[in-house]
């Protein structure tokens, strides 16, 4: 028991563990596992005494459970068979999950062929739901898979990103920040040039009340750096700048590099 209750410590205390991922309970299992085979086996023994052929109760409930546990393991291993196919099961429930939803997204986009309407559905899911890192997060991605796949945003979505305020950028927001980004520094996307991208983030960062010294967000001013320097025109006086407050507030060897060149 002590064993149960100290491992899901990890996941309820200040540790910042994400517990969608079942595999962080395999451990703690063995410890409740072990406490319900002591209790089971203290019960046996009392019964054992009141019984006319315990030997064979005992013996055809093993074979009974060990049956049970091997057609659970086959269920499992068919989901498991396939990131296809374990994605879908953890859709099916797991269906308010950010993370999921953006690694179905992520997976439909480097399928072969691509499935770009899923990664759509996905993105759009979570640009309609109340939370406004999901919602930001949700746009961003429809942004991204419109560069990526058309080279253009549909109508409506350049007006939906990097609007919403957003209390702390988290991990999550600043993947999704960094994928379009990188889209856009990597090839032309008709209506987000980098430079446009670029003021729209460094906007949305002065707005920010998530502190300076963040990861995220010296990192995000980084990534606005990279985008003006990748921008039509001259705009290394505003790379400039951005490289200069990322690396004030990081002190990462990349951001110094950056400022220097």
């Amino acid at each position: 028991v002590g064993l149960y209750l100290v491992g899901h410590a990890l996941e309820s205390s200040a540790v910042p563990l994400n517990i969608y991922f079942e595999h962080r309970n395999y451990l703690p299992s063995i410890g409740a596992i072990l406490a319900l085979t002591g209790i089971a086996t203290w019960i046996a023994e009392r019964l054992r005494n009141h019984m006319d052929k315990p030997s064979l109760v005992f013996g055809a409930g093993t074979l009974a459970l060990i049956f049970t546990l091997t057609l659970a393991t086959h269920a499992r291993a068919l989901v498991w068979e396939s990131k296809q196919s374990l994605l879908a099961s953890s859709l099916a429930h797991h269906p308010n999950s950010r993370a999921l939803r953006m690694e179905i997204a992520q997976f439909a986009m480097e399928s072969e062929p691509q499935n770009v309407s899923l990664a759509q559905t996905q993105y759009a899911t979570l640009m309609s739901w109340s939370n406004p890192v999901d919602s930001e997060i949700g746009a961003l991605g429809l942004a991204a898979v419109d560069c990526y796949a058309y080279g253009r945003l549909k109508q409506g979505h350049d007006e939906r990103i990097l609007r919403t305020r957003v209390e702390v950028i988290g991990p999550d927001l600043l993947n999704a920040i960094r994928n379009v980004a990188e889209i856009a520094i990597a090839r032309p996307c008709t209506n987000l040039p980098p430079s446009h991208l670029a003021d729209r983030l460094v906007a949305w960062l002065d707005r920010s009340p998530t502190s300076e010294s963040l990861l995220t967000k010296w990192h995000a001013r980084y990534l606005a750096a990279r985008l003006y320097l990748a921008g039509e025109g001259s705009a290394s006086s505003k790379a400039l700048e951005q490289a200069k407050a990322s690396w004030h507030a990081g002190q990462d060897p990349a951001v110094g590099a950056m400022t220097i060149n």
